[in-house]
């Protein structure tokens, strides 16, 4: 819900990738590490970026369906 939740604030336009990693914060997202540390500029980039979260994934420079119930829709990931 949490990454829902940041593709649809960032699909607003109203964010910049800073204000973004703020909000992202107040909402409780962390990076992967955990133990309370934000999302990194880079991390948020590459999240923004990544095509898993509406369904597929990269093997081999190759976009490819997966098996996993996507958190977003391809519309809004565009």
């Amino acid at each position: 819900p949490l990454v829902r939740r940041l593709f649809e604030e960032y699909a607003t336009g109203k964010y910049t990738i800073n204000e973004l990693m703020t909000f992202a914060k107040t909402i409780g997202l962390r990076n992967h590490h955990g133990k309370q540390q934000p999302v990194y500029k880079s991390q948020m980039h590459k999240m923004l970026q990544n095509p898993f979260y509406f369904g597929e994934m990269e093997v081999k420079g190759r976009r490819m369906p997966h098996v996993y119930e996507p958190i977003i829709s391809k519309d809004l990931f565009d």
